[in-house]
């Protein structure tokens, strides 16, 4: 099976968690790219970048699934705050992971923030799966 065919079956079978992936790799990019901004050229804390870039992401993300994945327009005030609240629980989860890996450990703190976003974004899936975009 040759990369087009696994994708497309991908999305044929899980096509939310699929939409969800690559809003999630938008959101990962601007993320990625703020904390790299942030970290690197603004040499704030490896945590503080984390915590802005993730907030930006956020918005993003919420508007792009809202809009794209789940497609609901109603309830957008419950809808945004559980999926704020749920960006929360995994900012805390990655800025914690970051803090272990850069601050106690000594790896770089692009490397931890990479090596942080795939389990963090799991967790998020299913929490705004379930409970932010439930219809």
């Amino acid at each position: 099976m040759g990369p087009r065919q696994f994708i497309n079956r991908l999305f044929n079978r899980y096509p939310k968690f699929s939409t969800y992936l690559l809003i999630g790799g938008s959101a990962a990019a601007v993320d990625l790219l703020a904390f790299v901004i942030l970290f690197n050229l603004f040499d704030l804390s490896a945590v503080t970048s984390n915590i802005l870039s993730v907030s930006i992401a956020t918005v993003e993300s919420y508007t792009l699934n809202a809009l794209y994945n789940f497609r609901t327009t109603d309830k957008i005030l419950f809808r945004f705050s559980s999926f704020v609240a749920v960006s929360a629980l995994g900012l805390i989860i990655g800025s914690s992971l970051i803090y272990l890996l850069h601050n106690m450990l000594g790896i770089d703190g692009n490397l931890a923030k990479i090596a942080v976003m795939p389990p963090v974004v799991l967790v998020q899936f299913l929490l705004n799966k379930h409970i932010s975009f439930r219809q």
